[in-house]
């Protein structure tokens, strides 16, 4: 017996592709100068067609045909090894004396989208049917990898998927009642795929009451910060999973290929805060563009690209040395637009903490207590961060900026809607507390990739609509409704807990009606 699995499009064989340094045409000229005789070596190499599963005719004697890649001085094109793979197919094949089991799998793991068979395959199906098969024709020749009988299974899952499949419901309540794993797994499965959501999908009411106490954000021990808020405003259950179990993702170290973006707006942070630190401490406030302010900042990147390196797995270096090229340039452009709107306003204070406790040893203003925001109903929800800086315009009034090193989405009104980006309206209020006698006169999300400010209206964060917002994702948090937002996956560390995005979208359609995840979905528009 010879079994074959994987046989998927684009698996086997896999996507052959021409060498991009040395193309095809390029490898026969060079393979037809060595080993063609002289009076035949100005004459080019021409491609022969590679019928994949049945035998071509002969060439002609004056073609050239598909060489076999072993000669010595010849270089293998792409037909060469797409010929090589048919080769060792049909060399395993052959070695079926008695049985031969080919198969593929129908969905992809990660995206729960359906996969096709590799050629190979139908050629396969296409012989043994003895005519050639389309994608709707294969299906009958095409079963699922189930054993026939129980005895024929290989462990108890096959087994008992045989029982279910033949007694139904009451097979499947038979080995429900013996086993933990297959009940608690059943309930899982239909409490996922009803049209309301479930505790297997994010709803958790049943919770002792010290439980929910610590669950609360109002209620719990330590005040909240924005980026939590903004983790359950992207997704619900990434929030459930990261700040309420802890769950952390299991990565393995390897070669990275390119700067994260945690780790480039990590550097960016670094570098910016410190040069301009030093700028402040030598007097050279607001930034002049100079050949030394810019050697002094190519430095400080330097130092903290080096340090990056030391304490992380081994970098690609090719790409390594792009990454490091490309925040160099960062810098740079934020050096000529720092320099540029220097009339504007002039650093003063940098990462101003509010509710961590003990300050910063810099000297900057900080307030060790939480911002305590009003919900409007006896609650207040206390709240700690760190402000990337401060400026202040000519006219003495504040302006606030929050760094980005990602690029500015195009829908800018949206940025603030549900609470995705709640940094700078914190900002503002815990500016206002530090610096009770001075305005805030501008807050902006400072989007260093493109140059591009948002801005933010100060007055929003006396708005009901802000407070709203606030106590709907408190009240939310509070009451243990974590609901899951595919498209959220892209940039989540969870994706293998929550399954395929596509089966979390075709699920959420199914949630849409229920009053519970309207609630949440609900407060994305407010902002």
């Amino acid at each position: 017996m010879v079994a074959i699995p994987g046989l998927v499009e684009g698996g086997y064989p896999g996507v052959i592709r021409p060498d991009p340094f040395l193309l095809d045409p390029e490898r026969q000229a060079l393979s037809a100068s060595v080993s063609a005789p002289a009076r035949d070596r100005g004459e080019r190499a021409k491609p022969a067609q590679l019928a994949l599963f049945e035998e071509s005719e002969p060439p002609p004697a004056s073609a050239h045909p598909v060489r076999d890649p072993s000669p010595a001085g010849h270089l293998p094109t792409t037909q060469d090894r797409l010929l090589e793979a048919r080769r060792l197919f049909a060399r395993a094949v052959a070695q079926a004396g008695e049985r031969l089991v080919l198969t593929y799998p129908r969905a992809d793991p990660r995206s729960g989208r359906e996969r096709l068979p590799s050629l190979f395959f139908v050629a396969a199906a296409s012989a043994l049917a003895g005519e050639p098969l389309t994608a709707a024709r294969l299906e009958r020749w095409v079963s699922e990898d189930e054993p026939a009988t129980a005895d024929d299974a290989i462990d108890p899952g096959e087994r008992d998927r045989l029982r279910v499949r033949e007694g139904g419901k009451a097979a499947a309540d038979t080995i429900a009642a013996g086993s933990l794993f297959f009940r608690q797994s059943r309930f899982a499965v239909h409490g996922r795929w009803r049209n309301h959501l479930s505790p297997w999908d994010g709803l958790l009411t049943e919770l002792p009451a010290e439980v929910r106490k610590r669950l609360d954000p109002v209620s719990a021990e330590w005040p909240v910060s924005a980026s939590r808020l903004a983790v359950f405003s992207a997704c619900g259950f990434q929030y459930l999973l990261k700040n309420v179990l802890g769950l952390e993702a299991a990565l393995e170290p390897e070669e990275r290929r390119r700067l994260e973006p945690l780790e480039k707006g990590d550097v960016f942070h670094r570098v910016a805060e410190r040069f301009l630190r030093e700028r402040r401490e030598r007097g050279e406030l607001p930034v002049v563009y100079t050949e030394e302010a810019r050697d002094r900042l190519l430095e400080m990147a330097e130092e903290a690209l080096g340090h990056l390196v030391e304490g992380s797995p081994p970098r690609f270096t090719v790409l390594w040395e792009r990454a490091r090229a490309q925040v160099r340039d960062l810098l740079l452009s934020w050096l000529a637009r720092e320099a540029g709107a220097a009339e504007r306003s002039t650093p003063a204070h940098f990462e101003v903490s509010f509710g961590m406790g003990q300050g910063p040893s810099g000297g900057e203003p900080h307030r060790p207590d939480p911002l305590r925001i009003d919900l409007g109903d006896g609650r207040a929800l206390r709240i700690s961060g760190k402000m990337d800086r401060i400026d202040r315009r000519s006219d003495g009034r504040l302006v606030l900026r929050d760094y980005k090193t990602g690029r500015a989405p195009k829908d800018e009104g949206g940025i603030f809607k549900g609470g995705k980006q709640l940094q700078v309206p914190f900002y503002i209020l815990a500016a206002a507390e530090l610096f009770p006698d001075t305005t805030v006169a501008e807050a902006f999300l400072d989007y260093v990739d493109g140059g591009r400010l948002v801005s933010v209206d100060p007055g929003w964060v006396r708005s009901p609509g802000f407070r709203e917002l606030l106590k709907g994702l408190v009240d939310a948090i509070g009451q243990g409704i974590f609901v899951q937002e595919p498209s959220a996956c892209p940039w989540c560390d969870y994706t293998q807990v929550c399954g395929p995005r596509a089966l979390l979208e075709t699920r959420l359609r199914w949630k849409h009606t229920d009053p519970v995840v309207q609630r949440v979905l609900k407060l994305r528009e407010l902002g």
